[in-house]
């Protein structure tokens, strides 16, 4: 019953560390505007996959994060700069689309997207840097060069 107690008590730790840095419904309009032309069963399928490779990202960067960084010599304030300045340059897109670009689909935009497509969306931009961030890959790694 103790090991129990203890794993409860440390799983509600680490959720109560990680739901404010993960923001999950600050999140939402993000995927959103940016999955618009998908199917639901191609956005459930993203999400699926997003929150795959988040997991890995964190549990990778927990573990060897730190000594990545100490091999190629960079330290983290500039992993957070450059973090920082991807994510401004995905919002400052998202901010200049014209509504008459998002609404009205053109015929690239209507076609469908393979899985591949959908696997290499998945990582790139919706997993890294918008859900797994800077700040996100920070906080797990002891080991990470200040």
């Amino acid at each position: 019953m103790q090991l129990l107690s203890t794993f409860i008590t440390k799983f509600l730790f680490v959720m109560a560390a990680l739901l404010p840095i993960m923001n999950p419904p600050g999140l939402v309009p993000i995927f959103i505007s940016m999955t618009a032309r998908n199917t639901p069963q191609q956005r459930r399928y993203l999400a699926r996959r997003i929150a795959i490779y988040c997991a890995l990202l964190l549990v990778g960067s927990m573990f060897v994060g730190g000594y990545v960084l100490s091999f190629f010599g960079v330290s983290l304030p500039v992993v957070q700069m450059s973090g920082g300045l991807l994510i401004t340059f995905a919002a400052w897109r998202m901010l200049n689309d014209t509504p008459a670009e998002s609404s009205q689909p053109s015929a690239e935009q209507a076609r469908v997207d393979s899985q591949a497509e959908l696997k290499q969306r998945a990582f790139y931009p919706l997993t890294f840097p918008l859900t797994v961030g800077r700040a996100r890959c920070r906080w797990p790694s002891p080991s990470a060069p200040r």
